[in-house]
Order: C-alpha cells, then sequence, then structure tokens
C-alpha cells in the first residue's frame, strides 16, 4: 500500500459562534471543499 498526502481546504458561509449551540441554524455551513492527495515526493496523484 502506498502513502499519500491529503491537503484539503474548504468553504463555509461564514465563522462559528462559538458561544452558541451546534446545532443553532445560524451556525456557519460547509458548502465547498476540494482535497488534492501528492505522493510523498511530491508529485499530484490524478
Amino acid at each position: 500500500m502506498s502513502q499519500l498526502i491529503a491537503i484539503y481546504d474548504t468553504e463555509t458561509t461564514g465563522l462559528p459562534l462559538f458561544r452558541e449551540p451546534n446545532d443553532d441554524p445560524r451556525q456557519p455551513h460547509l458548502v465547498n471543499i476540494c482535497i488534492l492527495l501528492y505522493t510523498p515526493q511530491g508529485e499530484l496523484v490524478d
């Protein structure tokens, strides 16, 4: 099994409201996620 390195970036609708409960409807939502996989040698995996 070969090793891979995952780099990820996310976008949300805002910043967390830390003083509010997690299920508060005003909490931000995840709208986009990007993940790139690289070999330990730095080559991007297709």
